[in-house]
């Protein structure tokens, strides 16, 4: 299987069908990876209640920070003392003993969490990260590819359509992907089709700060399809 570092990316444009294709090879493999020598850790289908705030100050630091909850409202049960909602993370372990994702004592579960910070020449060029359980992946995967091997512009990249890998062998198609991306993938992986939108999640939630690589200007933009995110600009 090619690997994602051996695709040649149109720089300055955006990615094409053998760049998408390489995208779904990527997240196969990586996915093959985890269920073989990682455990799995939940159901791609079990409603997530995560969310992923990406920040940059005036001075240029950046933060990307994922916190969840899991499940909707996580194990519903909400410390007298504190109030803090406790989350059910116990889903994320497997319950079969003997593997490498096995619940047992003192031991941390796998996670779908991938908050990303980049550098450029000593500085922080971007942070983003996601929501969206195991859509996370290759949601950030994918927009740090568009940002760091096509040289989009963050307006640009957080708007283009996404493949999505939750399985070793299947591929969900954006439906706004063009015909010739899905036909490039399809010759390789089974594929459907799925639509951006509120619910179902069929893609995840990805937000992102950067700093603009000709302007300077520090930017920020969130996923189109995620009515409760908001970028915010406070001078202070």
């Amino acid at each position: 299987m090619k690997s994602l570092a051996d695709t040649e990316f149109a720089g300055g444009r955006q990615p094409d069908a053998r760049a998408y294709l390489s995208y779904a090879e990527a997240l196969c493999s990586a996915y093959s990876t985890r269920f073989a020598g990682m455990g799995h850790g939940g159901s791609p289908a079990t409603p997530s209640c995560t969310t992923h705030l990406s920040v940059i100050d005036g001075a240029g630091n950046m933060v990307a920070l994922t916190n969840t909850l899991l499940a909707y409202f996580g194990s519903k049960v909400v410390l007298p003392e504190t109030g803090v909602v406790m989350n059910n993370a116990v889903m994320w372990f497997d319950p079969q003993p003997g593997g490498p994702n096995s619940i047992a004592p003192g031991v941390r579960p796998l996670t779908n969490m991938c908050p990303l910070v980049a550098t450029r020449d000593g500085q922080g060029w971007f942070a983003a990260g996601a929501s969206g359980g195991r859509h996370i992946l290759a949601a950030v995967a994918q927009l740090a590819s568009f940002l760091i091997d096509n040289g989009l512009d963050l307006e640009t990249a957080i708007h283009l359509p996404r493949v999505d890998v939750t399985e070793p062998d299947a591929v969900v198609c954006d439906v706004r992907l063009p015909d010739e991306v899905v036909l490039e993938i399809s010759e390789r992986f089974a594929v459907s089709s799925a639509r951006a939108g509120v619910y179902p999640v069929n893609f995840a939630s990805p937000n992102a700060v950067m700093r603009a690589t000709t302007s300077g200007d520090f930017v920020g933009a969130t996923y189109p399809y995620s009515p409760w995110s908001g970028v915010i600009s406070a001078d202070k």
